[in-house]
């Protein structure tokens, strides 16, 4: 283990600004009502007069294809409205509701692709957890001589997403992981002079996460336990460290909804 005084540095991500590119099967909403060119039902000799004069705004839809000219976009489905919530509706504001399920159902809509350039947002879920795998570049131990270690590891995380900003996340991770400590004199006992052993660490963490897209940058606190501390007493053993990492986000449990709401 290299020991070194050092000041913690401050974590900072300089992320430059970045523009979607909505490309096919993704989930995009539009800024304004857009006018459609045409319109097709995906179930054969259903009629599609009920339709929209234009696609509203605050809808889901799907992109199922593009061309230099044309974009299809499909709305995720709605659930039906029931008797009683048009009933309800009615009651309430003297007027019938209007059932999007009947309107955007099963329909692709053509637009221009001048149109949907200029209106198109990719949607992003927002409230969603994700597991990944990080690995730390350094870990510092405040213990004793300040000290710090840079020997292989690799952790996974479960993260939670709290909040959003200029399209970085904000997150929360637990994790553990597994990794190598080098042993010697000086930093444990049981080992003969001049004596170097690497031994297997267990990790627990958890930390302070930013997101931009899959990359992942973080501050974090934990543990590390040697499966054989009662052969060489490592004076850090059990002991809180500090550390600053670096992820990539492997896949997401989305529980934002993937259907559209009436």
């Amino acid at each position: 283990m290299k020991k070194l005084k050092i000041y913690f540095p401050i974590l900072t991500l300089f992320i430059s600004s970045f523009v979607f590119a909505q490309d096919k099967g993704d989930i995009i909403t539009l800024d304004v009502p857009t006018a459609k060119s045409n319109v097709q039902s995906l179930i054969s000799g259903q009629t599609t007069t009920n339709d929209a004069d234009f696609l509203e705004t605050g809808i889901k839809y799907k992109v199922i294809s593009k061309s230099d000219n044309t974009v299809q976009l499909q709305a995720l489905n709605f659930d039906k409205l029931t008797a009683k919530e048009k009933t309800d509706y009615q009651t309430k504001y003297g007027v019938a509701k209007k059932d999007l399920s009947e309107i955007y159902n099963n329909k692709i809509y053509t637009i221009s692709r001048s149109d949907f350039d200029a209106n198109a947002n990719k949607f992003e879920p927002k409230e969603r957890l994700s597991i990944g795998l990080l690995t730390l570049p350094f870990k510092a131990r405040p213990q004793g001589d300040f000290s710090f270690d840079t020997e292989f590891n690799l952790n996974s995380t479960l993260n939670w997403s709290f909040a959003y900003t200029n399209n970085v996340s904000i997150n929360l991770q637990v994790g553990a992981g597994i990794g190598t400590v080098g042993l010697n004199t000086s930093n444990s006992s049981g080992l003969s002079d001049n004596e170097a052993q690497d031994v297997s660490t267990i990790t627990f963490m958890s930390g302070l996460m930013l997101q931009y897209k899959k990359v992942q940058a973080g501050i974090y606190i934990g543990v590390d336990n040697i499966n054989n501390q009662s052969n060489y007493q490592w004076e850090s053993n059990g002991n809180m460290w500090f550390g600053f990492g670096i992820g990539y986000d492997l896949f997401n449990l989305t529980l934002a909804s993937e259907s559209n709401k009436q």
